[in-house]
């Protein structure tokens, strides 16, 4: 080789690096200017310039003739074209996507990292480079390039920083994406706060006020100037509260007593309200950069508060103040509240009702019985008032339905009235009732039976004095002897009448031979005529029986009762029999008086010497031919010999007959 070849040789490799050397320098200083110009760009560019920034730096070493971005749709992930420039291309560009997409490049182009450049489908001499858009985990899109020429090979330098700008613009089009979304949630975000009834409102570490709603301007009667002018959440709030504020923001507001408490807020025209506010931190990347809350304006919650307060106490008052019991349950029975009328009765010793249930608390008799009523009610819908009777004491008993909003019962209200003492007074009244009517009666029979007898007296001792005269002119005629024993039987009937009268008048206790009781007052039965014709009678008197002492009227009222609803009882019986007997042994006296009636049922039994209580017709009944009471007859029986410490034992069987047995102490019978 001379040396003018060698020369001209050395020359062409110097040129060439001089080239390579400027080439490199050139994408170096593309470089700079593609960060330079991705560092500056803004957040809120619009997309289409984002590719035509990226096609002015490309064609800085790779002229292209037109570009196109497919982004994939999240929806049904296919790919769409979504920029283009220009605009003009955009046919070209589908029918030439459509090509490599039938021949399978566009598909394999998306699963490489790097560029890949093919021949143009559609025109000679062209050729189109890929390159897909990629985030850390997914494909989200295909740039799309058409030029022509020589390919950017020199060390791959140029391909690279192809590779840069097109991730950058990747980047730059989620950042759009993204920054579209959160002012679009911001958006949102404020729109709903403004709807919302509350106010909410946002502040940085400091306090100062960085966002608050509609609801909150008008509530604090606040100007969008003021909130600008760097406006702090303390001021809403009075100079006491304002400082606890301040405090839990210095303390980081981490203290669980500063979240969701009572202040005492203010507004614009100096007029105070309480509220609740609520603070929750707002974070970014775990970076805490201030607060985000909520006040509730609890005035009208305050004056609720209030009010039910004020309708508690005047609902416990009222509860208290009487004697009777009240108590609210649920429907299985559980104590929700009660009055201390209702603690003192139950003997409840807790001001926490939980877990009291007011079945437990009761007899179980009573709670059984109790039960019942109260399903009752809940089948209903109706209150329900009852008597029963717990620890010898007599109970009115209330049951009221309490309805829930959908129209059932959830719940019941009991009132318990203790009425021993009225029905006793009751009964006592009219027992005492009763006895007057029975004296003023008999003192009009005394009155009665003093002046029919003066009035019988006269006309039948002459009667007799006639009688005897005739008996002396006719001794031969039996009939004057049948005239006489008439009359003088008369006359002893009259004695009797007379006789009981006075003693049943008496109001001193005297002794009295029950014997001679019985059979004064049978005898007067014997006027009865349903007693006399249709009732077999059966007498057993015990010779010589122990007198005892009482009242006359006591004893002839107690027993005579007894035999009446003996009478009466038999009214319907095919046999009617009546047996009274009388025994004694060294300590009592014993009367038995049995009839074969229609007997007392079990569940009867134990009410028979209830006042008023009867399985007779009322005496307002229209059922005239049937006996009649008034269901005080066998309870001033046992009232009366009560008080001579007598006992009364009864047995009886349905359809067979019932049997009283009268044990009358002799000693000390008198109170």
């Amino acid at each position: 080789m001379d040396e003018n070849d060698a020369i001209k040789k050395l020359t062409t490799r110097v040129t060439y690096l001089e080239e390579i050397g400027q080439s490199t320098l050139d994408i170096l200083d593309l470089m700079v200017t593609v960060c330079d110009r991705l560092r500056k760009s803004p957040l809120d560019i619009a997309p289409n310039d984002i590719l035509e920034n990226a096609n002015l730096l490309i064609n800085r070493f790779l002229p292209l003739k037109g570009s196109a971005c497919y982004l994939v749709n999240e929806m049904n992930y296919a790919f769409e074209l979504q920029l283009c420039t220009p605009k003009t291309k955009r046919s070209l560009f589908q029918n030439e996507i459509k090509k490599h997409i039938a021949d399978g490049t566009y598909a394999w182009a998306t699963r490489q990292k790097r560029p890949v450049i093919v021949p143009a489908r559609g025109s000679s001499g062209e050729k189109i480079i890929f390159q897909s858009l990629r985030d850390e985990s997914q494909v989200t899109g295909m740039f799309v390039g058409i030029f022509s020429g020589k390919e950017p090979v020199e060390g791959g330098l140029f391909l690279d920083l192809f590779s840069i700008i097109i991730y950058h613009l990747s980047q730059s089009l989620e950042n759009v994406k993204l920054y579209k979304a959160q002012k679009n949630s911001e958006r949102k975000y404020r729109e709903l706060a403004d709807m919302l009834p509350q106010t909410v409102f946002e502040i940085d570490r400091r306090g100062k006020m960085l966002f608050i709603n509609q609801q909150g301007m008008d509530t604090f009667g606040l100007i969008k100037e003021e909130i600008m002018r760097g406006f702090n959440l303390s001021n809403l709030f009075i100079p006491e509260d304002k400082r606890k504020v301040r405090q839990a923001l210095q303390e980081g507001w981490v203290h669980p007593e500063n979240m969701g408490i009572e202040y005492t807020a203010k507004r614009h025209d100096k007029t105070q309200f309480p509220v609740l506010m609520y603070i929750s931190p707002i974070l970014i990347d775990t970076k805490h950069i201030g607060y985000r809350g909520i006040i509730l304006d609890i005035t009208e919650r305050k004056k609720a508060e209030t009010a039910l307060y004020e309708r508690e106490a005047m609902a416990r008052a009222l509860l208290n103040a009487p004697k009777d019991v009240a108590i609210l349950v649920n429907l299985d029975g559980s104590i929700i509240n009660m009055n201390k009328a209702a603690v003192d009765s139950l003997d409840v010793h807790t001001d926490d009702f939980t877990g009291l249930n007011i079945l437990e608390l009761l007899p179980r008799e009573i709670a059984q019985s109790r039960s019942k009523q109260a399903k009752s009610v809940l089948k209903t819908g109706q209150p329900v008032q009852f008597m029963d009777e717990m620890n010898q004491r007599i109970i009115d008993n209330i049951y009221y339905p309490i309805f829930n909003d959908k129209g059932n019962v959830h719940q019941l209200a009991i009132f318990a009235r203790d009425i021993t003492d009225t029905v006793k007074a009751e009964e006592e009244r009219h027992i005492l009732e009763h006895k007057l009517m029975e004296q003023t009666r008999m003192a009009s029979i005394g009155l009665l039976t003093s002046g029919v007898a003066h009035n019988l007296r006269g006309p039948l001792a002459a009667m007799i004095g006639q009688i005897a005269l005739c008996e002396m002119d006719y001794p031969d005629i039996e009939e004057w002897k049948i005239l006489h024993t008439l009359c003088t039987n008369m006359n002893h009937i009259i004695d009797t009448m007379m006789a009981k009268t006075r003693r049943e008048q008496e109001t001193d206790y005297t002794p009295i031979d029950l014997n001679e009781l019985l059979k004064t007052e049978f005898s007067f039965l014997e006027a009865h005529m349903h007693f006399k014709y249709d009732i077999r009678k059966k007498y057993q008197f015990e010779k010589d029986l122990p007198i005892i002492i009482g009242k006359y009227s006591d004893f002839s009222q107690a027993l005579m009762n007894i035999v009446h609803n003996a009478i009466d009882a038999m009214d319907d019986s095919k046999e009617k029999r009546l047996t009274v007997i009388t025994q004694s042994d060294n300590q009592n006296v014993f009367i038995k008086i049995a009839d074969t009636g229609f007997g007392i049922s079990k569940e009867n039994m134990s009410k028979l010497f209830t006042p008023f209580f009867t399985t007779k017709a009322s005496k307002s009944s229209d059922e005239s031919k049937r006996p009649q009471g008034t269901g005080l007859g066998l309870y001033s029986t046992y009232t009366i010999l009560k008080r001579y410490g007598a006992h009364i034992d009864v047995q009886s069987k349905i359809n067979e007959g019932t049997v009283f047995t009268i044990n009358i102490p002799i000693q000390g019978n008198q109170n």
